[in-house]
């Protein structure tokens, strides 16, 4: 089953490796109820990741152009059975109370950075290009090459000089 998940342009330049990981979530963030009952059964050296997916593409299109502030986003599919394979667990967001929204999270050893080890390859996502599914790890190596991440609808990035840097 194919699942799609929201993220902000700018949050795809915060991948330092070839995964998609997980963010760390506290009761802070949101008061996820599955999440703070987990939270109090914790160890100390353990933290709780979470992403949320949507069921189907529809919702996905919905939700970046209406929950994501309008700030620039892209869909990525996903394939249910990687993240259940690599250990995440399955709830209902309850975030999103009108409809069934997906809210993997995973616990762990609290990892070095805000991002869970447990992550789906590159390889094993597609993002949307304009209107065109592409694998995602042929998408970060352009921007990777380019040190861009292109905007979607635009232009193919140009190759910058060594030394100017967005990434």
């Amino acid at each position: 089953m194919e699942i799609y998940h929201v993220s902000y342009e700018s949050g795809l330049k915060q991948i330092t490796n070839d995964k998609f990981s997980a963010r760390m979530w506290t009761p802070e963030s949101y008061p996820h109820k599955v999440l703070i009952s987990e939270f109090s059964r914790k160890l100390g050296s353990e933290s709780i990741y979470r992403v949320c997916f949507w069921s189907n593409y529809s919702d996905a299109v919905n939700a970046s152009t209406k929950e994501f502030g309008g700030k620039k986003n892209v869909i990525l599919k996903f394939e249910y059975n990687d993240l259940v394979a690599l250990g995440f667990n399955d709830s209902q967001d309850d975030g999103f109370p009108n409809q069934y929204v997906h809210l993997f999270w995973i616990k762990e050893n609290t990892a070095p950075s805000s991002f869970s080890d447990a992550g789906v390859p590159f390889n094993k996502i597609s993002i949307e290009v304009d209107g065109q599914w592409e694998c995602f790890d042929n998408y970060m190596s352009k921007c990777i090459s380019t040190n861009n991440i292109p905007e979607l609808g635009s232009k193919p990035p140009i190759t910058k000089k060594p030394w100017w840097r967005f990434w």
